[in-house]
C-alpha cells in the first residue's frame, strides 16, 4: 500500500512539474551583431577609420544606425564576413586600426538584461608589420620639488628661487587635484612644460616607426637642451629620462637619462 501512495506521489508530482512549463511564458531569445572601433590608440586615418566602419557594419547586416536581427546564433557567419572585411583591408594605410565583434542576446522575460559577449577582434595597420613605438618623458618632479621645500630654511631666497626656475625649466610643473560633489570641490589643474617636454611637443604627440636614427637624433637634442642648463643654481637633485615604449608589445626602453646634480655656488 505504500509503495503505491508513493508511485501515485511521484506521479502527481510529475504531472504538476508539466502542467507548470506547459502554462510557464516563452520568451524566445533574439541575437544582434555589431562591430565597434576601439579607439584606446588613436593611430588611424580618420576617413580610412569610417570606411572600414561601414564595411563592417553591412558585413553584420547592419547600416551604422539599425541592427538585423536574429532567432538564432549566427557567430561563424558573421566572422567570416568580418574576416573578409579585414583582408581587404589588410594592407590599411593607418598605422593601426583595431575593431572588435560582439553579439548581444536579448529577450523580453522581465528582470533579464540583454547579455554582450565579444566574439573576434579584427586587426589592421602599418604597426602590424612594422614596429611603431610611442616617446614620452619622465622625472622625478614629485620628488624634487617637495625636496627643495624641505631645504628652504635653509637656503638663501636667491638660491631658493634660482633653484626653483631650474626645477620649472628641466621637469616643468604638473598639478591637478580631483572634485567630489559630496565635498563640494571641483577639479583643477596647472601645467608647466619642461624645456624637454616644449622641445618635443610635435615629435612626441604622435608614433613613430622604430628607427635607430631617430632615437640617435632624440639622445642628441636631450643633451644639447642638458649643456645648457648645466651650470644652472640647483639645490636638489634632477632626474630627466626619455623612453620608447612599442605601441603594440608595450615594451619600453631607455633611450636617454640624466640626473642634474645639486650646484650651489
Amino acid at each position: 500500500m505504500r509503495k503505491t501512495l508513493m508511485t501515485l506521489a511521484a506521479a502527481f508530482c510529475c504531472a504538476s512539474t508539466l502542467m507548470f512549463n506547459a502554462c510557464k511564458p516563452n520568451y524566445p531569445t533574439t541575437y544582434m551583431y555589431q562591430v565597434k572601433q576601439d579607439k584606446t590608440l588613436l593611430c588611424y586615418d580618420m576617413t580610412e577609420a569610417a570606411t572600414v566602419q561601414s564595411e563592417f557594419d553591412r558585413a553584420v547586416g547592419s547600416d551604422g544606425c539599425t541592427y538585423k536581427t536574429y532567432k538564432s546564433q549566427q557567430d561563424e557567419q558573421m566572422k567570416a564576413a568580418c574576416e573578409e572585411v579585414q583582408k581587404r583591408y589588410a594592407n590599411a594605410k593607418s598605422v593601426y586600426l583595431k575593431y572588435d565583434l560582439y553579439r548581444t542576446a536579448a529577450t523580453a522575460e522581465p528582470g533579464v538584461e540583454d547579455k554582450e559577449e565579444l566574439l573576434a577582434t579584427y586587426e589592421m595597420g602599418q604597426a602590424l608589420s612594422q614596429p611603431y613605438m610611442v616617446y614620452s618623458i619622465s622625472t622625478n618632479e614629485d620628488e624634487a620639488y617637495p625636496a627643495l621645500d624641505a631645504l628652504k630654511s635653509t637656503l638663501e631666497e636667491k638660491v631658493y628661487d634660482a633653484s626653483y626656475r631650474t626645477l620649472l625649466f628641466l621637469l616643468g610643473l604638473h598639478i591637478s587635484s580631483t572634485s567630489s560633489s559630496e565635498t563640494g570641490t571641483s577639479s583643477s589643474s596647472f601645467t608647466h612644460n619642461s624645456v624637454f617636454e616644449e622641445h618635443f611637443k610635435s615629435e612626441f604627440s604622435r608614433v613613430w616607426p622604430d628607427d635607430a636614427n631617430y632615437d640617435a637624433y632624440v639622445a642628441y637634442a636631450c643633451d644639447s637642451i642638458a649643456a645648457e642648463y648645466a651650470t644652472d643654481t640647483l639645490a636638489v637633485p634632477a632626474v630627466v629620462k626619455v623612453y620608447k615604449t612599442g605601441l603594440l608589445n608595450k615594451e619600453s626602453t631607455q633611450l636617454w637619462g640624466k640626473t642634474f646634480e645639486p650646484n650651489v655656488q
